[in-house]
């Protein structure tokens, strides 16, 4: 993990992003803050294609902001669809992880559009890590990873375990048990086990069954009681049809959980 991007747009969910880098990675990692100009063929008073206008704009916020909150970085401004510049610049500058600020989508918004955040996570072949404010002083502490352990066992972790070696936290598995199955909690433990063996995890993992109907609001209620500062999860990245009948567990605790999330893509 040498390359870090961190898509900007001068919010303070952006200087959040910048913060955990700068924080946590200290100087670890080659920083590169990104900012992208929406796509306009409007023009304005004087004849000048609002684009050009709002990239130059763009490069003289960029520059202020890393001025005021003296962040060392290398800096760009795209003109384009988020998602696609997103996407080009971690292909071209050989990106290793993306952090970004992300308010979430509820309701309508997160059925039909979803947010920014959501759609990168979704479409993104390296880690991505979202944050929804500032992290606490104690910075993090205690580092969750949700999985099935079954289909996902031979996924590849190396982002999560890196991260956890950066921060020096502690790695806690979590499985959600939706069902009534009275020999779940065995033959899941199996798994586990054997997940943490293939991965090569050590001794200091905890291990976790947790007992709910449902897999989100599981994730979130044990989160919570369990002080954990960040949650790890894979994502298929399915889109179309089967993304509609199956959803995105993943990008749903992006949108939902209030805690830092790493996502990374699981191959089908």
């Amino acid at each position: 993990m040498k390359k870090i991007l961190v898509p900007t747009d001068f919010s303070d969910l952006s200087v959040a992003a910048c913060h955990f880098c700068t924080r946590l990675l200290e100087d670890q990692c080659e920083l590169h803050l990104l900012h992208v100009v929406p796509e306009s063929v409007i023009l304005d008073e004087a004849g000048n294609y609002v684009s050009d206008v709002e990239v130059d704009r763009g490069r003289k916020s960029l520059e202020e902001f890393v001025t005021e909150h003296q962040i060392e970085a290398i800096q760009d401004v795209q003109y384009g669809e988020f998602d696609d510049m997103i996407k080009q610049y971690v292909s071209q500058h050989q990106i290793d992880l993306i952090v970004m600020g992300t308010h979430g989508a509820k309701g309508l918004k997160e059925v039909f559009l979803g947010s920014h955040a959501e759609k990168i996570v979704r479409h993104s072949k390296v880690p991505v890590i979202t944050l929804k404010e500032e992290l606490p002083e104690h910075g993090i502490r205690n580092i969750l990873l949700v999985s099935d352990f079954d289909k996902d066992r031979y996924a590849d972790i190396s982002a999560v375990s890196w991260l956890k070696e950066q921060l020096g936290g502690q790695l806690q598995l979590l499985s959600i048990n939706v069902s009534k199955d009275e020999d779940y909690e065995y033959y899941i433990n199996v798994k586990m086990e054997r997940f943490c063996k293939n991965h090569n995890l050590g001794d200091d993992v905890v291990i976790h069954i947790f007992t709910y109907p449902s897999i989100k609001e599981g994730i979130i209620k044990f989160a919570k009681e369990h002080e954990i500062d960040m949650v790890a999860i894979g994502t298929h990245g399915r889109t179309g049809i089967e993304r509609w009948l199956q959803g995105s567990v993943a990008e749903k605790m992006v949108n939902h959980i209030p805690l830092p999330v790493m996502t990374f893509k699981i191959a089908d």
